[in-house]
């Protein structure tokens, strides 16, 4: 009898079949283990995915929000420049009303001075037609004036401004 062919080779040899099928099968724990491995990365992909997602909603709502305050300072920006253009329209009208005011005082100098050299009742003629004459002394506001034209968004009744008093 040749070794391979003995009952005791025989056993050996199922042994030795039995040990390799046990290594190349999987046991219970290792399937088990495995497919809790693969619902872990499952899951992790998912609230990875689902983070991505809520980091750029919030990326993109504070963008949002920045585009809408841009919005507002550049219609702010519009209207301080109206309003500057017509500050300095009433500066110089005021700037004007006084150079008027200065031509019309040394008018009246000018008057006072011929009267008191005339003297007597045409001098007292002079001065009242002085106290009378010219046009009369008041500021004026420009024609074409922007206050008018130019209103707050918010008092359009526009949703979406608040109010602040201040």
């Amino acid at each position: 009898m040749d070794a391979v062919d003995s009952p005791q080779a025989a056993e050996g040899n199922q042994v030795a079949i039995h040990e390799g099928a046990n290594e190349a099968r999987p046991t219970l724990e290792t399937v088990a283990l495995a497919a809790s491995a693969a619902r872990a990365g499952a899951l992790v992909s998912i609230e990875e995915r689902e983070m991505t997602r809520l980091v750029s909603s919030a990326v993109n709502t504070t963008l949002q929000k920045f585009e809408l305050k841009l919005q507002h300072f550049s219609e702010m920006e519009a209207v301080l420049q109206s309003e500057r253009r017509e500050l300095e329209r009433g500066r110089q009208q005021l700037f004007l009303d006084r150079l008027a005011f200065r031509k019309r005082i040394s008018e009246a100098e000018e008057a006072m001075r011929a009267a008191s050299v005339n003297g007597g009742e045409e001098g007292a003629n002079m001065i009242r037609n002085i106290a009378r004459g010219g046009e009369p002394l008041a500021f004026q506001r420009p024609h074409d004036t922007l206050r008018e034209n130019v209103q707050p968004l918010s008092s359009a009744g526009a949703s979406g401004y608040k109010v602040h008093e201040i």
